[in-house]
């Protein structure tokens, strides 16, 4: 079996991608303060 459709995430995969995006944020605006 075979997603038909591309554009569908799993919801376990968007929280990740959330979480990553956030922490990468939470670096940069520390390496830019420091």
């Amino acid at each position: 079996m075979s997603l038909t459709t591309p554009n569908f995430l799993p919801p376990s995969r968007v929280m990740t991608c959330v979480l990553i995006n956030s922490l990468r944020s939470r670096m940069l605006s520390v390496v830019i303060v420091s």
